[in-house]
């Protein structure tokens, strides 16, 4: 069975942590899959995923084995901006997985779009087409590749930071400063697995601009531009910044602030250069209705009149 021996500078962390960190090809959900099922020992003895590392120590675990998904194509109404023969654009609704996450592998968008399309990417066998993700309470603008060429071409302009991603943001709390750049390193929370913090050292850079565009009594609408894609990064920044987005009970309030079904945070604008003749394309889509409602609950005409009607526009 393969053996990891915890460094000196590992010592005290969590073992799910740790292995999480370590072994890198593996999922958060087989880790700890592996750990209920008693496959990961230390010092010699089955341990659970609280169980807290020393220095020097053995650790000994079993892969388990891995059950073949095979993705369903499923029918379901899917607003489509713009599609050709090397991709699509998709206005994602909240409270819609992009794809499958642990045991859940049905009704997610990628099964909608394998019935609405003969052919996708497949540079990962659950994510098929998926080039970038939102979270399942934001909705908003995504591009879907349709071969492994225009999946790649995408994700090198991602990381080059050529796409332009812009969101609008409702916020908790009235924001003073007319605009500015959130630069802070994100990384896993030490003492809360599945959330994400700002850390100091050993995170990863993440860049957030943000724009001022109105007040209200005891929230902000703010618009923001992601320059890299971490996890959660706008929601984490924005809670750093002391102005949570409204609906997100992770990082910001438990309680249903203004009647959203999901969060404050709606991917708008998407820009990016096509893949097979390098035209630029950017498209901009209104925000949900129950976003438009809230705004309207705030007396906000001029956030009414900010809004474009959704489809494709020529902004770079």
């Amino acid at each position: 069975m393969p053996e990891l021996i915890v460094a000196e500078e590992d010592a005290g962390q969590r073992i799910d942590l740790y292995l999480s960190k370590v072994l890198k090809d593996l999922s958060r959900s087989r880790i700890q899959k592996m750990l209920n099922a008693g496959k990961v020992r230390a010092a010699g003895r089955v341990v659970k995923a609280s169980y807290r590392l020393r220095a020097g120590e053995k650790i000994v675990y079993e892969l388990p084995l891995e059950t073949k998904i095979v993705l369903q194509p499923e029918k379901m109404p899917l607003e489509i901006l713009y599609e050709d023969q090397a991709l699509l654009v998709v206005n994602k609704p909240a409270n819609l997985l992009v794809h499958p996450v642990g045991d859940v592998y049905s009704g997610t968008l990628v099964n909608g779009l394998l019935a609405h399309c003969t052919t996708l990417s497949q540079q990962a066998s659950i994510r098929p087409g998926i080039v970038h993700r939102l979270d399942r309470l934001t909705s908003g603008l995504l591009v879907v590749a349709k071969t492994d060429a225009v999946h790649q071409d995408l994700v090198e302009q991602f990381q080059k930071r050529i796409v332009l991603r812009r969101y609008l943001v409702l916020v908790h709390g009235v924001v003073n400063e007319p605009g500015g750049l959130i630069q802070a390193p994100l990384g896993r929370d030490p003492h809360r697995r599945l959330h994400w913090t700002v850390v100091s050292q050993g995170g990863r850079e993440a860049l957030t601009y943000y724009r001022l565009v109105e007040q209200f009594t005891a929230y902000s609408l703010l618009v923001c531009d992601l320059k890299t894609g971490r996890t959660h990064q706008l929601r984490v920044h924005l809670a750093y910044l002391g102005h949570p987005v409204v609906g997100d009970s992770k990082y910001g309030f438990q309680n249903k602030a203004l009647g959203l079904k999901g969060h404050g945070l709606h991917a708008w604008t998407l820009g990016f250069y096509h893949p097979l003749n390098g035209k630029w394309l950017c498209f901009r889509v209104s925000p949900p209705a129950d976003f438009e409602e809230a705004l309207q609950r705030l007396q906000s005409k001029k956030g009414i009149k900010f809004f474009k009607k959704g489809g494709k526009e020529d902004e770079h």
